[in-house]
Order: C-alpha cells, then sequence, then structure tokens
C-alpha cells in the first residue's frame, strides 16, 4: 500500500505543481510547454481555468485519495486512467497534427511511465503484495 500512496501523493504534488504554474504564470508555461504564448486575455483566462484550476481540482482529489487503503485504492487506479488518456490522447494529436516539440514527446514519456508505475501498483495490490 505504501508504494500505491506514494505514487498518489506524487502525482497530487506534480499536478499542484503543474496547476499553480499556470494559474500563476500561463503565458511563460504555455510558451515552454507549447512553444507560444496565448494572444488574447480570453485565452490567458481559459488557460489559467483548464491548466490551472483542473490541475489543482485533479491535485486536490488525489490529496483526499491518499487519506485512507480504501482511497488510495481509488486513487491509484484513477492515476492510471488518467494517465493512459493523457499519453493516447498526446499521442492522437502528435499523428493527427505532427510538428511536435520536444516537450511533447517528453511529457507523453512521463504519461507512459507513471501508467507503467501505476499499472505495476494496481498489479501488486490484486496481487496480494499490499493487502
Amino acid at each position: 500500500m505504501k508504494y500505491s500512496r506514494y505514487l498518489v501523493w506524487a502525482n497530487c504534488a506534480l499536478f499542484a505543481a503543474f496547476g499553480l504554474g499556470f494559474t500563476f504564470f500561463p503565458g511563460l508555461l504555455s510558451s515552454i510547454v507549447a512553444g507560444s504564448e496565448p494572444t488574447s486575455p480570453s485565452a490567458v483566462i481559459d488557460m489559467r481555468a483548464t491548466y490551472g484550476g483542473m490541475a489543482l481540482g485533479l491535485a486536490f482529489l488525489f490529496w483526499l485519495c491518499t487519506k485512507d487503503k480504501q482511497a488510495v485504492y481509488i486513487g491509484v487506479r484513477g492515476v492510471l486512467g488518467l494517465m493512459v488518456l493523457l499519453a493516447l490522447s498526446r499521442l492522437f494529436g502528435i499523428i493527427v497534427d505532427g510538428s511536435a516539440n520536444s516537450f511533447m514527446y517528453l511529457l507523453l514519456g512521463a504519461e507512459v511511465l507513471m501508467a507503467v508505475l501505476a499499472a505495476i501498483a494496481v498489479k501488486l495490490e490484486i496481487g496480494g503484495a499490499f493487502n
């Protein structure tokens, strides 16, 4: 159970950092991640809300999932689902849209790695290693 809890905590921290970054520095982070900054106030506002607020919401949810054994069970599966869907959506974008910058591949690799780590946690739990 410790491995799963640490994995959920790690995702809590990563999404909190990502969310705070995009809430307070959307232009800078957009430039780093996507290679350009939003060009209108509404685009910046939406970036703060979508990338910042949603990531902070996920961080909060993952934090709640560290509170007890059943919540960790749910949290690690949430991490697995989220990372698989992020990776598949990013891969779809790379295939359809092309010309991805190197940061897109770095994020894709991180998402796949986190999905694998979450899958290992789920497998260990099913196998009884954490019971």
